[in-house]
């Protein structure tokens, strides 16, 4: 797997393993308030990377959408307009 310019060095390391023990093609790996601090690591063939943005949108989209309290946003019919 190639690693990009963007790797932390520091969790390069606990990302090969998560690749050897799932056999992942790719691996995203992102730790808050670690050990050795804040940090991310990115292990990935060339045509993977590329794909990355667009998953990595998803999932912050899904973050925000499971934080959303219900009822914020949605249309409450029961409202005097």
């Amino acid at each position: 797997m190639t690693m990009g310019q963007d790797m932390d060095i520091k969790y390069e390391a606990v990302s090969k393993v998560v690749s050897r023990m799932t056999k992942g093609e790719a691996v995203v790996l992102i730790v808050l308030n670690g050990n050795d601090g804040t940090g991310y690591s990115i292990l990935a063939e060339s045509g993977l990377r590329e794909l990355l943005p667009i998953l990595l949108r998803k999932v912050a989209t899904q973050i925000s959408t499971d934080n959303v309290p219900s009822g914020v946003g949605a249309m409450d019919s029961t409202s005097d307009s």
